[in-house]
């Protein structure tokens, strides 16, 4: 399975500047990173699971021998769940508006399809 989802928004560094616990953040990388692992968002809310989205598709996916790639401003987040434990590749690449994200997954820990 292969899919690409995007936006031209602002992106994810400018949109979780809104949060006063991210404010700091100071580039796209790093914002790639927090939407990722620690579930930032740019809502203050008491929900619990707010900001959780990507954590799940990272896990959910990833463990199906796939290859994620995150990508905001000039920052690209590459993640490799073919490898044990997962690789995490951080690049930064030419400017881009809004945020892309595609996965290429497979039962198939074999596969050669290449992401997107």
């Amino acid at each position: 399975m292969t899919y690409a989802v995007a936006d031209v928004g602002r992106g994810v560094l400018d949109s979780l500047r809104e949060n006063p616990q991210w404010r700091s953040l100071v580039n796209h990388s790093g914002a790639l990173r927090a939407i990722i692992h620690e579930g930032a968002t740019r809502r203050l809310s008491s929900y619990a699971d707010e900001g959780e989205g990507f954590k799940t598709l990272l896990s959910s996916l990833a463990h199906l021998n796939g290859q994620l790639r995150f990508r905001s401003g000039d920052g690209l987040v590459t993640i490799d769940g073919q490898s044990q434990p997962h690789k995490e590749i951080e690049r930064f690449v030419a400017f881009r508006l809004g945020v892309q994200v595609s996965v290429t997954c497979s039962l198939d820990s074999h596969t050669c399809e290449p992401p997107l």
